[in-house]
């Protein structure tokens, strides 16, 4: 064997030999994608997992679902099923016994089923969800609908250790958020809060429902709006925030922005979860001047998270509506609010150029001097 082969040898084994601790990256989750590859989904309840070994490089679980609900496919409510899942590359996760939720399967060749997608083998599905049937005869809008009653669902129901959803939830500790000027990050150290951990489920039903398609979406998210539950009303919000495209509600107390104003207010920091996730929606809404003065509002939240995604959602708007709001935290204590000011008032007035985070750590108090100078001197 010559010396190149040989080298080429040694670097492939010493990759295999780390491969418990290579992460490699997991797909996008996109439910239209999962719903049109699957041959059968359903909604259940995992009884029992079986997780025997097949080797080195995978591992098998066999796991049994009880069906609650069918969405696609010819499987029968009640029924028992079974499906198995290889786990390689250290990347799909495995299933818990008493999850629940929407499980996308497709036949296998020589009997039996598996996961359309090992990475997301179900998503999260409510406990209480919708038991009339047919509903619709597409099977993404019954996915759609599942998603929706997940929203619709008290968040002490989804965590009851009785009927619960009981799965995936890895939330990380409190966690410093990182900077866009100075991307540093504190470690982890707190224990996650026990009040999240319905976020968590509602964010992961959020995600999945803003991979969908707006129009199919909107109309289960508006009759949301209306809810008496705030979380549901929230959360409804949020996804449709996400879209940057909010037209056919537009109107009245229906705005998603209104309703989700008084919440990124509020100081309480068992509600940080959620309202880091509905503050990041805010950078995609429609930039437009009807939207500066319920921003501009939102810059005095106690929170950081959301004075600075709130500073960026302005920073986006050519209007001149911004200069005030954005002139008003030039001090802000936080460098983001700061950088995103000055971006959005050298965007609007071009009397400086907008500089990158990089620039901004560097001169970004010159930077702030001289906006605050511009203001003062200003023609009122």
């Amino acid at each position: 064997m010559n010396r190149p082969s040989v080298i080429i040898l040694f670097v492939v084994g010493f990759i295999f030999s780390l491969q418990p601790a290579i992460a490699l990256p997991i797909p996008g989750l996109w439910v239209s994608d999962l719903s049109e590859k699957a041959n059968v989904i359903v909604v259940g309840r995992v009884l029992k997992t079986a997780v025997p070994s097949s080797g080195d490089s995978h591992i098998v679980e066999t796991v049994f679902v009880e069906i609650d609900q069918t969405l696609k496919g010819p499987v029968e409510r009640g029924r028992q099923i079974e499906f198995t899942m290889k786990k390689e590359n250290y990347w799909p996760r495995f299933v818990d016994e008493g999850e629940y939720g929407i499980f996308f399967l497709r036949s296998r060749s020589n009997g039996g089923y598996e996961p359309v997608e090992g990475a997301y083998p179900d998503i999260v599905a409510s406990p209480l969800h919708a038991r009339e049937r047919p509903q619709s005869d597409d099977p993404l809008t019954e996915v759609e609908i599942e998603l929706a009653w997940v929203l619709a669902t008290p968040g002490a129901d989804l965590i009851s250790p009785a009927i619960g959803v009981r799965h995936r939830l890895h939330l990380p500790g409190d966690c410093e958020v990182p900077s866009i000027v100075t991307p540093s990050v504190k470690p982890c150290t707190a224990p996650p809060r026990t009040a999240w951990q319905a976020q968590e489920l509602f964010r992961e039903t959020a995600d999945a429902l803003r991979t969908l398609p707006y129009q199919a979406v909107k109309p289960q998210m508006a009759f949301l709006l209306k809810s008496r539950q705030e979380m549901t009303r929230i959360w409804a919000a949020g996804v449709l925030l996400s879209y940057d495209d909010l037209s056919g509600i537009q109107q009245d107390d229906s705005l998603p922005l209104l309703i989700v104003a008084p919440f990124l207010m509020k100081p309480n920091p068992d509600d940080k979860f959620s309202r880091d996730w509905i503050a990041q929606t805010l950078s995609a809404m429609q930039p437009v001047t009807s939207n500066v003065a319920p921003l501009a509002a939102l810059l005095k939240s106690p929170d950081v998270s959301v004075r600075r995604d709130v500073a960026h959602a302005l920073e986006r708007i050519y209007s001149p509506a911004i200069i005030e709001p954005l002139v008003g935290v030039l001090g802000d204590p936080d460098v983001d609010v700061r950088y995103y000011a000055t971006n959005g008032l050298a965007f609007v007035t071009k009397a400086r150029p907008q500089e990158t985070p990089e620039a901004f750590r560097i001169d970004g108090e010159d930077t702030v001097r001289f906006w605050t100078n511009w203001a003062r001197a200003r023609p009122q």
